[in-house]
This record gives structure tokens, sequence and C-alpha cells, in this order.
């Protein structure tokens, strides 16, 4: 140290501090002197010090991952508790970012190997994971994203080509799918079966590439939905099952009948389909405990075909697949078709001069709801129309059974008014015209089924990236080995159709709505579609979907304490008008009538408010065409705090009447006073139930009052001899008669109580009976039905058919002609109660006018033999749109039998149709 002197010990010392760039960086601003430790021991896994900028700790991170990546779970705890000491916004940004784009945490790798019953430290190899990861797939079908993630995260930590291989294979996209298959979209079931078989038996496979096939065909089932192709798997992979494990899987016991387990499992496959596996093992199962016939039916048809089949005939309505958490939306589909004025509105949407102008002068005007409507709402509802506008001409004339709404129909009908209309608007040059249809048709073409999305994974659907394909469906089977995938790495960037797959995907599973939120929607949308016929003094748009749907109440507040000035208690009197689509009453306990229910909708209200008591009035001051009825079913159980689903009987008749809750009543005495003695008859009911339910209430000892007093009495007649000689025993004859005494009180009590509640009842319902009161009548025709409890469950519509007098059940794709008793007859035994949710009601006058549920076109080189009441065949030609067919025959062709190809003949109702070729028709004519 002497030799060199200070100078010399400091030159090499700034020598050195050269050599090893110890000075000259970025140092950060903040006060690092007082570092702990173990926040020190961060600094030292990343290479770097604690004073180093955050750009330098980055540079660090990212220089220890690139050179060690297999431990990058250890350098990202280092970096994300250096962000957090330092409380760097910028550090945490990027820790946040890395996140996302797949670095793991120590934390999660430890999580990653325990889904595999393993530890990272074990000397498992990679084939051994593998096979882990696969027993956990087949135990657990419904949790495949969840273990797929967990086999990503220690592929990366492993960094293993073999196990990047299989992770590829697991993440296969449909149409790779097909590919390895040798199949294409089109291929029916059958034959993507044979072709799998074909393909196993022509090549000696490894396991991988076996499992490569058996993955693929595995997305095809799932995709489609398919019963033939999902029973195939199950049958080359037995999982044994307990069978009571499925029936708790459904929430069900052995005393269920075989209709019920097939309703529920129905539900569960729709509103989970990833689970739908797990769901056919369970039901299966259940078959084999029951030998139940039915199930293996179901098992073996599962999904309806969408083909034409045996008893479905050509003027027969069409059902709709159900493709996602949509079993509201089909059955809303199909009211709407029913009204006559609604769908000639949307298929003759494109060529009316209603259609809303984009221009701003117009836009600016426009208020729906009291908000105003922007240029993306117009363009949005006028898409929706279009998509509307191809499934109603598919359900008037498709050949098929079964038609299958567009995937973009369902995202904008479930999209609420602030969801953006931008995955639509750049698809192609048509954005300049707002004619987007075409090319929607041409990329997603009615699509059977959705695309999976785990129901954890948090998407940016316009920031999805699209998993590499390492190889082309042939390289996955052919250059497959049992150690690695030689493919390429190439990362393609999502195209705009898989941008706004993922859109519609997240709508549709991402949100489960009810009837009423999703009719709000479709309203709002074609509303917004068109121009608007005049405005109310509010500025809100009038047009015919308000003539349709919308009517008007006005609430009336009233003081019931004069003004202390004028004196007069009309002085403060307020009214506000507004508009509604439905009403909504309330089931509460139960059971109850629609008047009921609706009486408590418009029963008069006092108040107690700073300014003295008010009575708040409500009353309809205009009816719509259509007036429908939500029901309340959702109620709050403030004890166990938790939502749950009321099953209370709600009883409703083929006709009502609204006279009683019109405005333009409220002054007319004897209405008035006819209200005023139910609500004193109702509250008289209430109180009589209420003594009647204390008087037969059960004790502690599983009896009422009544019974424990009969049960004492007989013992006490039974041992009154030995009682009497019991010293020790205070019984006497007169204990005995207090008792009968007693008994025969009660008796006598719940007798009038009974008979009291009948003869109110009575008076009730024959209150309003006067011509008076009915003359607004309302005639029944759709009940939305929901089966199921408060966070899931499954619907489905009745609606009726005025000219032929009958109902039918709309369930999806399955449509069947039901009795009314069915309709208007819940059956309260049957678990889970199939229960009214939302009631629709049409003017007594506007019945033929308005509603036309069957609504078939028959091709024009068909024809329509139909039989009349009175015996005689009336030849029919093509049927229009609007359900009338045109009696003429065009005969200046030729012969008749050169005009057809094919006649029907069939009842009135189209209860039976036989096609006969052309030349019996000569026969047919004398006939």
């Amino acid at each position: 140290m002497k030799i060199f002197g200070n100078l010399k010990l400091n030159g090499g010392m700034n020598l050195l501090y050269d050599i090893l760039r110890c000075r000259g960086y970025f140092i950060t601003q903040r006060d690092m002197r007082f570092v702990s430790s173990s926040e020190y021991s961060f600094y030292e896994t990343l290479g770097a010090v604690e004073d180093m900028s955050d750009n330098l700790i980055l540079e660090c991170y990212n220089a220890q991952v690139f050179s060690d990546s297999k431990h990058s779970h250890h350098y990202m705890d280092a970096l994300r508790e250096i962000s957090q000491s330092r409380q760097s916004d910028h550090l945490t940004m990027n820790v946040m970012q890395f996140l996302s784009l797949g670095a793991a945490t120590t934390n999660d790798v430890k999580e990653a190997y325990a889904c595999f019953d393993l530890v990272e430290d074990d000397e498992a190899t990679d084939q051994f994971i593998v096979d882990m990861y696969l027993d956990a797939i087949k135990a657990r079908p419904s949790k495949e994203a969840f273990f797929q993630n967990a086999l990503k995260v220690i592929t990366g930590t492993r960094k293993s080509d073999f196990l990047q291989s299989v992770l590829d294979r697991e993440m296969m996209d449909i149409s790779t799918s097909y590919g390895v298959l040798r199949c294409s979209e089109n291929a029916t079931d059958e034959e993507i079966i044979k072709s799998y078989e074909s393909l196993i038996l022509s090549h000696d496979f490894t396991k991988v590439q076996m499992a490569v096939i058996n993955k693929a065909i595995l997305n095809v089932g799932k995709v489609r939905t398919s019963a033939l192709i999902l029973t195939f798997i199950s049958d080359m992979n037995q999982v044994e099952i307990n069978v009571d494990d499925a029936y708790e899987f459904f929430g069900l016991s052995r005393s269920d009948d075989d209709e019920s387990i097939i309703t529920i499992a129905s539900i569960r496959i729709n509103d989970t389909p990833d689970q739908i596996i797990e769901i056919r093992r369970a039901l299966k199962a259940i078959a084999n405990d029951k030998n139940s016939t039915a199930i293996e039916n179901y098992l073996q048809a599962g999904s309806v075909n969408t083909k034409a089949q045996g008893g479905n005939k050509e003027l027969e309505p069409r059902g709709l697949h159900n493709i996602g958490n949509t079993c509201y939306l089909n059955s809303l589909l199909q009211y709407y078709f029913s009204i006559k004025p609604l769908r000639e509105a949307i298929l003759e949407f494109e060529s009316s001069d209603q259609k809303e102008s984009l221009s701003n002068e117009a836009i600016q005007k426009k208020r729906l709801g009291s908000l105003p409507v922007t240029i993306s709402n117009v363009q949005k509802g006028q898409e929706f129309i279009r998509q509307l506008s191809i499934l109603f001409q598919e359900l008037i004339s498709s050949k098929d059974s079964v038609v299958i709404p567009t995937k973009e129909l369902a995202y904008l009908a479930l999209s609420t008014r602030d969801q953006g209309f931008e995955f639509l608007e750049n698809l192609s040059a048509n954005q300049n015209t707002g004619n987007v249809s075409e090319d929607i048709k041409k990329e997603v073409k009615s699509q059977a089924s959705l695309i999976e999305v785990p129901v954890n994974m948090t998407v940016d659907v316009m920031e999805v990236a699209v998993t590499p394909t390492r190889s082309p469906a042939d390289t996955l089977v052919n250059e497959l080995s049992d150690h690695e995938l030689e493919s390429s790495e190439a990362t393609k960037s999502p195209s705009v159709s898989q941008k706004r797959e993922s859109e519609i995907n997240l709508v549709l599973f991402g949100r489960q709505q009810d009837v009423t939120e999703c009719i709000e929607n479709v309203l709002f949308q074609i509303e917004a579609a068109y121009k608007p016929e005049r405005f109310d003094e509010s500025g809100e748009q009038i047009d015919f979907i308000k003539r349709l749907f919308y009517g008007t109440t006005v609430q009336t507040i009233q003081p019931l304490v004069p003004d202390t000035v004028t004196r007069d208690v009309n002085s403060k009197r307020r009214e506000k008008t507004e508009w509604f689509s439905n009403l909504l009453v309330n089931v509460a306990d139960g059971p109850r009538d629609i008047y009921d229910a609706l009486d408590s909708y418009f029963q008069d209200e006092i108040l107690e408010l700073s300014e003295g008591k008010i009575k708040r009035s409500l009353a309809v001051s205009n009816l719509p065409s259509l007036l429908q009825i939500q029901v309340q079913r959702v109620q709050y159980d403030a004890v166990l705090q938790e939502a749950f689903k009321s099953e209370a009987l709600l009883q409703y008749d083929e006709i009502i009447y609204l006279d009683r809750y019109m405005a333009e009543n409220m002054k007319d005495t004897k209405m008035q006073q006819k209200r005023s003695e139910v609500q004193s008859w109702r509250a008289e009911i209430t109180k009589l139930k209420a003594r009647k339910k204390s008087l037969l209430e059960i004790k502690h000892n599983n009896m009422s009052f009544k019974d424990s007093l009969i049960v004492t009495r007989n013992w006490l007649n039974n041992n009154k001899d030995s009682l009497l000689k019991d010293e020790n025993v205070s019984v006497s004859e007169r204990t005995i008669s207090v008792i009968d005494a007693e008994i025969t009180k009660i008796t006598k009590e719940l007798t009038y109580i009974n008979e009291t509640i009948e003869d109110l009842e009575t008076k009730i319902n024959t209150q309003f009976a006067d011509p008076s009161c009915q003359k607004l009548g309302y005639k029944i025709q759709a009940v939305f039905i929901h089966s199921g409890k408060v966070d899931f469950g499954h619907y489905w519509t009745y609606i009726k058919d005025f000219k032929t007098d009958t109902w039918r059940k709309y369930n999806d794709e399955k449509i069947d002609i039901v009795d009314r008793q069915e309709v208007f007859d819940v059956d309260m035994n049957r678990k889970p109660v199939p229960t009214p949710y939302y009631l629709v009601f049409v003017k007594e006058d506007l019945v033929d006018e308005f509603i036309a549920p069957l609504c078939r076109v028959v091709e024009p080189d068909e024809m329509v033999v139909d039989t009349d009441v009175d015996g005689e065949i009336d030849v029919k030609g093509e049927m229009d749109v609007d359900g009338e067919t045109d009696a003429s025959l065009n005969t200046e062709q030729g012969p008749l039998s050169e005009v057809i190809d094919d006649i029907s003949i069939g009842d009135d109702n189209n209860n039976e149709t036989t096609i006969l070729h052309p030349e019996k028709l000569d026969e047919i004519s004398k006939s």
C-alpha cells in the first residue's frame, strides 16, 4: 500500500470501478440508505444494487431471465418485491405486464405442481408429468382449462420441448381438430366417427400421436355438442362414477322421475357446457341404476337433429338451437316472431323508408328512455334488425326442423346499449355503407355451438393473443414423436373475426341475463334503428314499438293535510307520467291470482314525508297493444342473507280486464268504491289466513294445538277409570269436558274462517263482473316459464295460436302442441317447479290482426291441398309471409301436374300432411 501511495491507490480504485461498471450508471432518486437485509437479497438475486434506477433494475431482470429462464419465477419474485418496497408505479406496471404475458411467480409454480400432486423439486420426468395431467383431465373434464394453465406454467419453468408439444396439442383449435381428423366442418357426426376409426386403423400411431387424434375428436364433439360423438368418446373412455355421487351431482334423489332428471341434465348442459362430459357420466350412472330406457335414449339422442325427420312437416313451426346461455333469448325470439306487425316490419326493414338516418342532425334529436341515442346505437340497432330478419326468413322457409341463430344476433340481443359496435365496424369496405351483414354471413355462418371460454379467465377482448400454432393439422399427426414437436414458432396476430369471436363469446358466456333485461336490449335496438313518428312532450321518440309494447302510467301525490295558506288539499297535488314496457307484480308468499297481484301493484299507499302525510296513487293512462307482466320471483331471505327464488303459485285466466286500473276511472265513484271494498276484503282474508296459520301451527311435539288436545282427550278417556281412582292424580270428569269444549271451539273457529274466506273470495271474483267493468279485455298470448333456482335454470315459452285455438310449447329445438291444462295448471309436485315468469296479453280486438305464430312458406314447386271443415278440398298456392295463402293457381303454364312436383293434404290444423306425386292429382281433383 505504501508503494502506490494514496494517489496511486485511488487511481487503481477508479480503474476497478470502471472495469466493473460500478459507477456512472443511472441511480434512483429515492433514499436507499435504509434497505433491510431481506430487501437487499432481492437486489442480489437480480444482480443489482439498491441505488440503481428503475430502468436498470428492469434490465437486470431481463438479463437474468434471458440467461437462466428455468428460474424466471424466482427473478419475478425479486422484481415484484423490489417494486413494492420502492412503491414504484413504473416497476409495478411492468410486473403486471410480465404477469399478463405469462410470467409466473414461485407461488404460481408451486400451485401448478400441486395440481398434479407434485412439488418442483421432485425428480419427475416430463412423461410422468404428462401422464398426471392426462389423468387429471380424465377425472375432471370441466377443469381442462385449469389444468392446461398449470401445465403451461410448468412448461415455462422446465423449458421442455416435449411438454411444449403436449401443450400445443392440448390447446388445439377447432379448425386444426377437423384437419387432424381429415374432415371438413360440414361433415356429419357419423362421417367424423368413421374418419376417426379409419385413421387409427390405417396407421400405427405412437401414444402421443393418439393423444392428438383423441383430443381432436373431443374438441369436435364438445363444440358440436354432439350426443353421437360424445357417446362414442365415453364408450372408449369408461370412467366409473359412484351412483350416489351422480345423484348428488344433480341435486336429485332416486325418487325423482326420469323426466325431471333429463330436464335437470339439459339445464346443466345449457348453463355449463364445459361440464358436458361429467354430466353425461353422471347421467349414465343414474340410467344404469334406474334401468331407465328414457335416460338411455336421451344419452343416445342428445341434441335434436336439425334435419326434418319423420313427423316434422313443412307447415309446422321451426325450433331454435340453443347456442349458449340463451334459452331465454330463444323464447323471446319465438315470441317476437309470433307478433305479425313486428315480424313484417323486421322483414321489410331494408326496403322501408323508416330506416333512421346516420346524420348528426337526425341522431341529435333521438331520445329513448330519456337518454340520448348515439350513431353507434343506431348502427348496432340496424345490424340487429338485419340479423333478426335473416332468422325470421329461416323460420319461415327453412326445411330443417331447427334453425340456428347466428352468434352475432345473440351478441346484439344480449349486449347493453353501452356495449360498443366497434367489433363490427372494421370488417370490410362495407363499413362505409353501414352494411356488414354479408361479411358476417361469410365469416361466421350460423354456427351450432360456442367456443368455450373458461369462466375464470379474464380477457381483454381487443387484445386477445392467439395461441401460437406450432404446426398444421397434418404435422400434428405425422411429425409428432414421443419427445418433440418440430414445427413453426411463428405467432399469428389476432384477425378481426377472431377478435369479434372473443367479444361475442364473452358476452354470451360472461353474462347471465333474464328475459326482462333481454327485452329491454332488443326493444331499444329496434327503436334506435327506426325513424321516430313523432316526439312526446318530454322529447321521447314515439314509434310502432312504443305503440306495440309500451304504455304509460300516471303517479299522483296527494297531500292528506290541507295547505296552511289555501286550506286546499289539492293545491300541492302533483302528477308524473312515465312509460312502461312491463308491469312488475309480486307473488309474495302466494298463492295468489293475477288480479290480487295487480291490485297490490296499483294499491294506494299512505306515506309520511317531511311535509306531512301523503297518498301515492298509480294508474294506467295509456295501454299498449301487448301488455307484458313480469312476475317478481327473486326474494331475499333476511335471516340467511341470501337471495332465493319464490315458487309460489300465480293463477291467471284466458282473459283479464284492466278497466279498474285506468286513470280515467279514478274519478268514477262506483269503480273506486268497488276497488276499496276489494282492498278491505283482501285485508280481511289476510288476517283470517294468519289466524288459521296460528291455529294449525305445528308445535315442538310435531302436532298442532288442536291435535294435541285431541290426543290428550283420547288418552284421558282411555285411562279414565284408573286415573279417577289414583289419589296422586288430580283429574276429574270436568277436565275432559273442558278439553272437549276447547276442541269444539277451535273446530268452529276454523270452520268460520274457511267459510268466511270462501265467501270473501267469491265476492272478490264477482265484484267486477258487471259489463261496465269489462270493456278493456286482454287475452293471454304467451307464458314464459322458468325452471331452476335463483342462480341457474332453463326457460321455455307457451304461445297461443288463436286461429287453431291451440297452445304450443317452444323449448329451444323442440316444439310441441300441449293441453291447456299444462299452461294454466302448474305442477307444484314437480321439482324444480316450472314457474311462470313473464306473461303477455294482447288486446281482445287485436288478436286476429296481431297474432300469427304459424308462418311458413311452401316452396314454389310445392302446393298445399287443405281439407275444409265441410269436407271439401281447397287447393292452395304458396303461403305468404303473413301466414295467409294465395288461393289462385296459375294454370296457364300447362297441366296442373306440370306446375307442381308435390302436393300435401292436411286438416285445418295441419295435423296430418301426406306428400303425393303429381300423377295422383287428377284422382284427387275428381273426388
